[in-house]
């Protein structure tokens, strides 16, 4: 005889199972296997082979927009606090590269603009950077005032 759980009782027991505490975001650690999602304004995931440099290792413009609070691991995930300090560069930039992905526009433009005159790219090298179409790339830097 099958026995019919109901869709309430089968989502909680899901979370239950899928929701495993992580590391704490304030240390450095490289994921060897699995997942492991970073939880605050903006959420990122450290995939195997990855470093999350912790937030002492973030620029104060990431941990500002990032706001990290906590982590989640993806089950049979495993993590190392051994970190090299070019695992640690190497997991600030793709800490940064996520970020330039999910962050609001603004902020997207806040990250980036210290590293390079968006006004001098080509207008689909700039959209790519801020994730935006050409088109809507060229409209942003028309509607702009000019950088300094």
């Amino acid at each position: 005889m099958t026995r019919v759980v109901s869709t309430e009782q089968n989502t909680r027991k899901r979370r239950r199972i899928l929701r495993q505490p992580g590391p704490c975001v304030n240390e450095s650690w490289t994921v060897l296997d699995g997942f492991v999602i970073i939880e605050g304004d903006i959420s990122l995931v450290i995939p195997r082979g990855g470093t999350w440099p912790g937030v002492t290792h973030l620029s104060d413009d990431l941990a500002r927009i990032i706001q990290p609070v906590t982590s989640a691991l993806t089950p049979g995930t495993r993590v190392t606090h051994h970190t090299t300090p070019a695992a640690l560069e190497a997991g600030a930039a793709l800490v940064f590269a996520q970020t330039l992905n999910k962050a609001a526009l603004q902020q997207r433009l806040e990250l980036i603009s210290p590293h390079v005159d968006l006004t001098r790219l080509h207008r689909k090298i700039g959209g790519v950077l801020v994730s935006l179409r050409r088109e809507g790339f060229s409209k942003l830097m028309t509607s702009r005032p000019p950088q300094s």
